[in-house]
């Protein structure tokens, strides 16, 4: 009896072969859908690296991102010879860390065994493990650069912290006051209009939405927000972005990082420490990524262990780049 000819799900333009051919020939289409899950619930959970200076690198471990500082104006005096004026520059180095990862390991047998699909759900759950490592690095990182009192090139301004003593950030006037006061702090330190964000957790999130003088709720739709969609866009010209992230407790590193996203300022009886931070305020300058390897995907059949080990990986770094680009509001 001839064997049947099979619509083969997994392989690249039904390629040839029987179905005792490779693995990697059987399954090559299931890989890249799994791939695509992963890539999808990573853009999906992270806040942070899209809104962030990103810049990727093809070799090496570090990257140098330039820093120009402000130069002045003078009157001439007839005749009297041009030299030209001294810009300050600096640079900051960003260190690629070592190879983030998040993996799972499905037993061939229990899956078989099982009544529901779980490689979709466990990519979800990979892709969100990479993401929320990114994004509490980054958040730090806007919080360390709050308390930098060391502007990056002299001369210019440096990290601010605000405290919001008893005012009650549940209250969306309180929070949408404090947000007024972050654009005119970035204004005074010459932050670009353009690309100013705020993140801050869902519940001071809605609450905002609930307050007038973020949302106004006479009209729809209205482009600073909807009241009826539970979206505010934008207050004071600072885009509002929320984020489960941002709760962040005092954090010692680990091994791996090649960058620092410890607090200086990590003790118990410090205001401004990580665990006492509302919500933050940034520039898309603030801080920076460098991208050695994006996120990718490798999944392999164990035939000593009879299951597949999937991973999920990146090699990453970030930094602080303009110190005086970051607001921290604490209490």
């Amino acid at each position: 009896m001839a064997a049947a000819d099979g619509n083969w799900l997994g392989r690249v333009n039904a390629a040839a072969g029987s179905y005792s051919t490779t693995f990697a020939t059987q399954k090559a289409l299931f890989l890249k859908l799994f791939a695509g899950e992963v890539l999808t619930a990573f853009e999906e959970q992270n806040v942070m690296l899209p809104v962030t200076t990103v810049r990727t690198i093809n070799s090496g471990k570090t990257a140098q991102f330039p820093a120009l500082g402000r130069t002045t104006a003078s009157y001439h005096t007839p005749g009297a010879e041009i030299t030209g004026g001294n810009v300050k520059t600096n640079e900051i180095t960003i260190n690629i860390d070592d190879l983030l990862i998040s993996s799972v390991f499905i037993d061939s047998l229990e899956e078989a065994m099982n009544h529901y699909d779980v490689r979709g759900p466990y990519a979800q759950e990979i892709g969100a493990a990479l993401a929320k490592r990114m994004d509490e690095n980054l958040l730090r990182l806007v919080d360390i650069g709050a308390q930098n009192q060391t502007p990056t090139v002299t001369g210019l301004e440096a990290g601010i912290e605000i405290d919001t003593g008893s005012d009650a950030l549940t209250d969306g006037d309180n929070v949408a006051k404090y947000i007024f006061q972050a654009a005119q702090k970035f204004d005074e330190n010459h932050v670009p209009q353009e690309n100013r964000y705020a993140v801050m957790p869902p519940s001071m999130f809605y609450a905002l939405i609930q307050s007038a003088k973020a949302v106004n709720r006479d009209y729809s739709p209205n482009p600073s927000g909807s009241y009826q969609g539970g979206n505010v866009l934008e207050v004071a010209g600072i885009s509002i972005l929320k984020s489960n992230h941002l709760t962040l407790a005092n954090y010692t590193a680990v091994a791996g990082e090649n960058n620092s996203y410890v607090d200086a300022n990590n003790t118990a009886n410090d205001p401004g420490n990580f665990a006492a931070t509302q919500f933050l305020a940034f520039h898309s300058s603030a801080v920076g990524t460098v991208k050695l390897k994006d996120i990718s995907i490798e999944a392999e059949y164990d035939m000593r262990r009879q299951g597949t080990l999937m991973v999920a990986k990146c090699a990453v770094g970030h930094g602080v780049l303009r110190p005086e680009s970051c607001i921290k509001f604490y209490t």
